[in-house]
């Protein structure tokens, strides 16, 4: 295993089979990455970028000249490139967006934008004698305060490292990275900074408008570097799940306030589909509240057998419910185990 990468990201990058993770892409799913501890968790998140990579991720990265009319964006809504138009004028405002200014004045000249095709040339040369910085977060020594010091802190006492002794857990590795999207594409690639150079406040700049405008970082270093619009998604998909509990998947979309409520239900159908399979975790009412009966009884009673639980369950429903009735304990216990699985199960269909 690398060294230089995360625990999950090794996990992920043997899944993956010969396709490891670019540098762009442990940056879009460092939180997720983070969070891989077992291969069960890199397996289901190894799927979800297998996924992501045939669609494209959420928060995509496409753009648009200004000068560019909607009849050659390949289609999108109106409304979208509108909103983005509007955004973008706001962005390039020295009033209100003055960093962006005062960045572009100094390192590409007065009124000086490039063209895309210039972007990665400029990067490189920009970047040539930059030594990328490797960030450690480490447990500081008990008793070891620190004093805030202009921008930076300053240690109670000298803090000493042993070569001879391993930094160990919980301390984390990473490194600056500058993201920039590619017009048209929903990728990014990637440039390692040196913490304080232009790459750096270029990464820092972007990041900050990325937040403001809910743009992607990558569309918003392009922004800054070229002047061009960065189209908003109507619509961005996320799925994710917590831990290496069975069931607890999650589909967040994220909407803005132009998109139809047609559009949405399209997008978690799709979703769904893909993340989930054609079935989905819906089950019979009978066998929803014979899992709530059954848990409820063995609260009570740990040891009770599924016979003991079918005469009761019987007795409850049989004015309640009569074509509820169970006709053994074998036919309670399957239909139990039956709506656990469905409930609990993994249910993501191979890529």
């Amino acid at each position: 295993m690398d060294p230089y990468r995360s625990i999950g990201a090794q996990y992920v990058d043997d899944e993956l089979k010969g396709e490891s993770l670019t540098l762009a892409e442990t940056v879009v799913w460092e939180r997720e990455l983070a969070n891989v501890e077992s291969k069960q968790n890199a397996k289901a998140l190894a799927k979800r970028i297998r996924s992501s990579r045939r669609r494209g991720q959420p928060s995509g990265v496409v753009m648009v000249d200004p000068d560019v009319g909607p009849d050659t964006t390949g289609g999108m809504r109106a409304d979208a490139l509108a909103v983005s138009a509007l955004l973008a004028v706001e962005a390039n405002n020295p009033a209100i967006e003055p960093n962006v200014h005062e960045w572009r004045e100094a390192h590409l000249g007065s009124g000086v934008r490039l063209v895309y095709e210039e972007v990665e040339q400029w990067l490189d040369e920009t970047g040539a004698d930059e030594q990328p910085t490797t960030m450690v977060t480490f447990a500081a020594p008990p008793g070891v305060t620190f004093e805030q010091v202009g921008d930076g802190c300053v240690p109670s006492e000298p803090i000493v490292f042993d070569p001879s002794h391993p930094l160990k857990p919980p301390f984390r590795r990473s490194s600056l990275v500058l993201l920039f999207g590619i017009p048209g594409s929903t990728s990014s690639l990637a440039r390692l900074c040196a913490v304080g150079s232009v790459l750096d406040q270029l990464r820092v700049l972007s990041e900050g408008l990325a937040n403001r405008y809910r743009w992607s970082r990558g569309q918003a270093t392009i922004f800054v570097l070229t002047g061009l619009t960065p189209v908003l998604s109507q619509i961005s998909i996320e799925t994710r799940t917590v831990g290496t509990i069975p069931g607890a998947e999650e589909v967040r979309i994220t909407v803005r306030p132009t998109a139809t409520p047609e559009d949405v239900m399209d997008a978690f159908r799709t979703a769904r589909k893909e993340f989930f399979g054609t079935r989905t975790r819906s089950i019979p009412p009978r066998q929803a509240h014979l899992v709530l009966y059954r848990l409820g009884r063995l609260h009570h009673k740990p040891d009770e057998s599924w016979t003991e639980t079918q005469v009761a369950w019987n007795q409850y429903y049989e004015q309640r419910r009569p074509g509820w009735k169970f006709t053994s304990g074998k036919q309670v216990r399957r239909d139990f185990e039956s709506a656990r699985r469905r409930l609990l199960e993994h249910e993501r269909r191979s890529p």
